[in-house]
């Protein structure tokens, strides 16, 4: 329970899964096996929004949006002259195509408006024209999505922003080889920078990964963008009966209220929401146990909490500052008797002295004896040192900026169906989680960037919601906001990254 333990183990049991046999050659919906993507672009007014974010973050760039540039780009990919002659008020889709040397590239599709027109602006494309809708690229590949465009794509008519559809099932099939060759590079990477454990640690997190890629019909990307904020949201559409699916349908919507309860802070980063880990939780143990390179006791004493857990959380973290690295978490927990006996559970597993080591860096967990109290509420906890010897001189002043030059006390408390985790150089930073949740301290005030975010995500109803300042993390100036959140109320898992234009301005040294 260091640091980011409970937080951090959380999301890296989405990652703990083995991957996924390659799907039926057909793929869902009927396209060819051999499409990778398809993008879906409205007539010009949809890219209006997208036209004033990139003019938000530098005057002029969204004339390089309009929908006649697009076109000739498009065309060009498909070997064809122009585009002249499908209709400038529907959609086209541009269709991405591999099945090898003979059949590779792309190929656009669009509703018919001039014939004679079209046909002078084919050039030396091959055309194919059914339905009223026509389809231009090498002749190979346009027959290939031919009936796939015309039919199944020709009925979706892109009213926003453009849409990309991933194929997920083809792209695993068809790169199997290159995504085993990228396996390999990264867990020979991961070996030579953090040794043995850092390599198994990184191969389970590619394979999870890539399992929930392969547990996936398609991959559909979106955007959400206004002047001031441009999102892109991820959709996983997961296959019938996998963990994927199966997690999906456990996740319950949140409104946030436990980060109210936060004690009062600036912390750059902030975490919070409901969360149920379901078929991946044995992933989580597994990725515990070999980080602290314990047994079968630290994984059922973890799945002791996690029965006891509502799966309501909130997390606020400064990365460095005077006193290092600070976490503050709170979690609820639906009896706090049985909660208390799970933790101690837990925190026996460092009775004796645990050591982890990542980048170089050891750290090592001891259980610290004693047992205080604030208002009536005990607090246990684990001392943790660090020892940076073995660390690179890069990697060694990173470190030595966030973590506490004297160690970390990591203290648990647990009251009122809440359980409090504090990560801090100081051994009472525990008391004022304690205070703020009982009404009894200052609390966390978020700016209101942050409250029209978590307003959003709630109206969105989605699960988990992030927001970083990297800039304030870094310690190069705050406005650097990064904002990121999970849904799955539509029965898909929903990834959304939210990118103000005065982020990318600030990223940039503009005014």
């Amino acid at each position: 329970m260091r640091d980011l333990r409970i937080i951090g183990s959380l999301v890296a049991a989405l990652a703990a899964l083995a991957m996924s046999a390659p799907a039926s050659a057909q793929g869902a919906g009927g396209q060819p096996p051999e499409l990778l993507m398809s993008v879906g672009i409205g007539p010009d007014n949809t890219l209006d929004n997208l036209r004033a974010f990139a003019n938000a973050m530098q005057p002029g760039v969204g004339g390089m949006l309009s929908s006649a540039l697009l076109r000739q780009q498009i065309a060009r990919m498909t070997t064809a002259t122009s585009l002249d002659g499908l209709d400038e008020k529907g959609t086209i889709y541009v269709l991405a195509v591999d099945g090898g040397p003979a059949l590779k590239g792309a190929a656009v599709a669009g509703k018919i408006a001039d014939e004679k027109r079209l046909a002078q602006s084919v050039g030396a494309a091959h055309l194919v024209k059914r339905n009223g809708w026509a389809v231009i690229g090498p002749k190979l590949v346009a027959e290939k999505v031919a009936p796939f465009a015309t039919g199944t794509l020709a009925g979706q008519a892109i009213s926003g922003p453009p849409v990309a559809t991933i194929y997920a099932a083809n792209l695993t099939t068809r790169y199997k080889t290159e995504i085993a060759d990228a396996r390999q590079k990264l867990v020979a990477s991961f070996a030579s920078t953090g040794g043995g454990q850092m390599s198994a640690m990184g191969q389970l997190y590619f394979d999870g990964l890539f399992s929930m890629l392969g547990d996936s019909e398609r991959v559909i990307v979106t955007f959400d963008v206004t002047k001031d904020v441009g999102a892109i949201d991820v959709g996983l559409v997961p296959k019938a009966g996998t963990r994927l699916a199966k997690f999906i349908g456990l996740q319950q919507p949140s409104d946030y209220a436990i980060a109210s309860q936060l004690p009062a802070t600036q912390a750059p980063v902030l975490v919070a929401g409901h969360f149920d880990a379901g078929p991946y939780r044995q992933g989580l143990f597994e990725l515990t146990t070999m980080l602290y390179g314990t047994g079968s006791s630290m994984a059922s004493a973890l799945d002791a909490v996690f029965k006891v857990a509502t799966g309501d959380f909130v997390m606020a973290m400064t990365m460095g500052g005077p006193n290092g690295m600070e976490v503050t978490q709170l979690f609820g927990v639906t009896d706090n008797k049985a909660a208390d006996k799970a933790v101690g559970r837990l925190l026996d597993a460092f009775k004796k002295p645990v050591t982890a080591s990542v980048m170089g860096m050891t750290t090592t967990n001891t259980l610290n004896p004693s047992t205080t109290t604030h208002d009536g509420v005990s607090i246990r906890g684990v001392d943790v040192t660090y020892d940076l010897s073995k660390a690179t001189p890069e990697n060694r002043a990173m470190m030595e900026k966030m973590v506490p030059k004297n160690g970390s006390a990591v203290r648990v408390a647990l009251f009122d169906k809440l359980g409090a985790v504090v990560s801090s150089a100081s051994p009472t930073a525990v008391t004022a989680a304690i205070d703020a949740a009982r009404g009894k301290g200052k609390r966390y005030a978020p700016t209101a960037q942050v409250a029209d975010f978590l307003a959003g995500s709630r109206t969105r109803k989605e699960s988990l919601a992030a927001v970083m300042d990297l800039g304030a993390a870094v310690g190069a100036g705050p406005g650097r906001v990064v904002m990121m959140s999970m849904g799955f109320a539509d029965k898909r898992a929903h990834f959304r990254f939210a990118l103000p234009a005065a982020t990318v301005r600030a990223f940039a040294g503009a005014p």
